[in-house]
């Protein structure tokens, strides 16, 4: 059944865990915030995803084992992910889970810290992100930069420790680049703890010029976890 998972018209492919490449010392493993992403990229794009016409150019700021943008890429041939992280250990193995899934032609890696590889604007139709999330002091943060993730705790810090509210990424670097990375209509979607003070994320939002919405929402052990979408026009378009 599941080898033909990818194909079924009425069902979403997503990805299999024992077919995802991960190292819980070497990047963020599969968990219950990585599934909530994908299932809720899964859901609100699921109109387009079912399209024979379906054609976007996606990304994912963190890819960490390569479990959601794999998913996203099993949708469609005609879907193309960019999978970006700071760290190579993530980037081999989201290279690895695209490997065994069958879709490596439709998932690039490049290794940078966020965005910055990019110079060109309104690039992407959809924007994927589970960012370090968890309040921490601000030293733990940012630790991990491509020449330095031999240093395994760096590597871990740095998959989850997200500042004093748990949002320094989201704030210093997301957020200022969503609106000049989207492609008109495009979406991002980026997980957020309840911690976080979602309101004031969207209420930066829309100080930005960007609609923004809770999609799905979910309690995972003691976390309340939920997904934004961000959108750069006033209206949800099917992309």
């Amino acid at each position: 059944f599941f080898d033909f998972f990818p194909i079924l018209p009425f069902l979403m492919a997503l990805s299999r865990i024992a077919l995802t490449s991960y190292r819980a010392d070497e990047c963020y493993e599969p968990s219950d915030d990585t599934f909530l992403l994908a299932d809720a990229i899964n859901d609100d794009l699921a109109d387009a995803l079912k399209s024979e016409y379906c054609n976007m150019l996606a990304v994912e700021v963190g890819c960490g084992s390569g479990y959601v943008c794999t998913s996203l890429a099993l949708n469609s041939p005609h879907i193309q992910v960019v999978a970006t992280d700071v760290n190579h250990l993530a980037a081999k193995h989201t290279a690895q889970t695209a490997r065994n899934h069958k879709c490596s032609n439709n998932v690039d890696i490049v290794l940078c810290n966020g965005l910055d590889a990019f110079r060109t604007r309104r690039l992407f139709d959809v924007l994927m992100c589970n960012p370090p999330y968890v309040p921490t002091e601000d030293e733990e943060i940012y630790t991990t930069t491509p020449e330095t993730t031999t240093n395994h705790n760096s590597v871990i810090n740095a998959a989850f420790a997200g500042g004093e509210k748990g949002r320094l990424l989201v704030d210093s670097v997301l957020m200022p680049q969503l609106a000049d990375y989207l492609w008109k209509e495009g979406r991002a979607y980026v997980v957020a703890l309840h911690e976080n003070d979602v309101g004031e994320i969207q209420q930066d939002a829309k100080a930005r010029g960007l609609e923004s919405q809770v999609v799905m929402e979910r309690r995972a052990d003691m976390e309340r976890l939920c997904v934004l979408r961000f959108t750069t026009t006033t209206t949800t378009t099917t992309l």
